[in-house]
């Protein structure tokens, strides 16, 4: 579940010089509203507030409230070297809803208005976006988060808004709790090559007990492994060494048979682990690899908030990214629809037959 906060300030002209509170706003006074397009059913919508924050200029404020499941896929292929941008996209088509709630729809005929990030502008001091907590995710990494904002010069096509907080799985844990037990059980299994090459019996001993033990590492580290349709990086890892193990039993058979048993058991044990390793740097290091350039990609066009602030950008379609370190700085998640101040038409209430509003 998430729960995200989107703030919309504009400025109101038929408001601006008139001796009132936040009280005396009128109920079928319109705002914008927008869509969280991948929200689940169970997402809920709550509208916060609506207030007027400064009756000089006649600038509004509204708080929309998502909170609930959203729909973000992940690709665990490379698991446990996978990422995620976890994704909120919000739509409006100049959708409005009153003050008191009762009606809101779109009209990009009537109510038309265009949604620009506000980046520390000179109207307002409140810092674009606000973590609510620490920025510490289980099992991930958050590098950073970026804002995406297409505004399309047609009013019927829909205004577009990407957020992506983007993240990394800390795949240390399972190097350390999955594959280091493995590779372990893999070395150990090279002591049945020790033994007397006519000590079958001594040997399959030695061998089930590893393999048990790898079934019994499968069971207590299951639970942390997504449970997927296909084979994830760890899968096959785990494969590879269930398949080492068995061809160790396989050898020590075809040893036991040969007529030079000591030449043959050590050419088998140096193939055993040469293919097994070879297999591992196969499985791992692509992905790997994958990971770090993502990482790399990401940090390299990770931008200082400050500096940004302070660079006029077309905001038409326009993409920001932001470090990760400063999601300990407090932000509101906010947005300003520019063209309001611009057409003092723009801000006339919903349509009705008696319109005795401002």
């Amino acid at each position: 579940d998430i729960k995200f906060v989107v703030v919309f300030e504009w400025n109101d002209p038929r408001l601006v010089g008139m001796t009132m509170t936040t009280n005396d706003l009128p109920v079928d006074l319109w705002g914008p509203d927008v869509i969280l397009e991948n929200a689940q059913n169970d997402c809920a919508v709550l509208y916060d507030s609506f207030s007027l924050i400064d009756a000089r200029t006649g600038r509004l404020k509204r708080t929309v409230i998502f909170h609930g499941p959203v729909y973000n896929p992940m690709n665990l292929k490379d698991f446990p070297f996978d990422k995620d941008d976890l994704e909120l996209k919000f739509i409006s088509i100049c959708n409005w809803r009153t003050l008191d709630e009762s009606r809101h729809g779109n009209d990009p005929c009537s109510q038309v208005y265009t949604l620009t990030p506000m980046l520390k502008k000179k109207h307002t001091n409140v810092p674009f976006f606000l973590l609510g907590w620490g920025g510490k995710v289980n099992e991930f990494k958050m590098l950073g988060w970026s804002v995406d904002v297409i505004n399309p010069d047609c009013p019927s096509k829909p205004i577009v808004v990407k957020f992506d907080i983007h993240l990394v799985r800390k795949f240390e844990y399972y190097m350390w709790k999955v594959m280091l037990p493995l590779w372990l059980i893999i070395l150990t299994s090279l002591a049945p090559y020790g033994i007397e090459v006519d000590d079958f019996q001594g040997r399959l001993e030695v061998m089930f007990t590893l393999l048990l033990s790898t079934v019994t590492l499968l069971y207590v580290v299951q639970e942390s492994i997504p449970k997927v349709s296909f084979l994830t990086v760890v899968d096959k890892v785990v494969i590879a060494t269930l398949l080492a193990l068995s061809l160790s039993v396989l050898f020590s058979y075809l040893v036991v048979r040969s007529a030079h048993p000591e030449t043959l058991n050590t050419m088998l044990a140096i193939a055993n682990q040469a293919a097994y390793w070879l297999a591992n740097i196969v499985l791992l290091v692509p992905p790997y690899w994958r990971y770090k350039r993502h990482v790399a990609m990401l940090e390299a066009t990770m931008q200082n908030p400050n500096e940004n602030d302070r660079r006029g950008r077309q905001l038409n379609s326009s993409r920001r990214t932001y470090k990760s370190e400063n999601f300990n700085r407090h932000r509101s998640y906010s947005f300003a629809p520019k063209s309001w101040a611009l057409d003092k038409d723009l801000f006339s209430n919903v349509p009705s037959d008696d319109d005795e509003s401002l």
